[in-house]
């Protein structure tokens, strides 16, 4: 029992001592709830106590995206717009609300285009069985595995390997 609580006691401290790794499992919590708004500025403030952590740095930029995604999804743009200021799209969407004429509803034209569109690609893969024997970042182990099975990777250019 006294041995259980001397652990208890000092898991205790360590955390208090660290008000960094404090924050960023916060983050990690906020992000398994689906508050990538939170879980953002949570690892933000944790990189910016602790710069040399990269760990910190990659959590945040990882989930920066998807939160102003989810901001973007609540029709708040210019936070999203700051959180991700070169997406195109958001840009787009800003200044499209932003004038008076934008199209409410899809043109005529629109509605026929997507009508007559193709069926969805349908991805068949070699099916031999490969073993892999994997050294390297993430992007390469993905190229690497899918062009075993005849497939070719194309990444968003805001996935960061790790």
């Amino acid at each position: 029992m006294l041995r259980f609580l001397l652990i208890l006691v000092l898991s205790a401290a360590a955390l208090l001592a660290d008000p960094a790794s404090r924050l960023y499992k916060e983050g990690r919590r906020a992000e398994r709830r689906g508050d990538e708004l939170e879980a953002f500025t949570l690892y933000t403030r944790a990189a910016g106590m602790k710069p040399g952590k990269e760990k910190y740095w990659r959590r945040a930029e990882q989930v920066r995206v998807r939160a102003a995604q989810g901001l973007a999804a609540l029709n708040s743009l210019e936070g999203a717009l700051a959180l991700d200021p070169d997406n195109s799209y958001l840009q787009a969407r800003l200044a499209a609300g932003s004038r008076t004429d934008a199209p409410t509803a899809p043109a005529e034209a629109e509605m026929r285009e997507a009508e007559q569109a193709a069926a969805p690609i349908r991805l068949r893969p070699a099916l031999a069985r490969h073993a892999f024997y994997l050294r390297g970042d993430a992007r390469t182990l993905y190229e690497q595995v899918f062009r075993a099975y005849g497939l070719e990777v194309v990444f968003d250019p805001d996935f960061i390997p790790g």
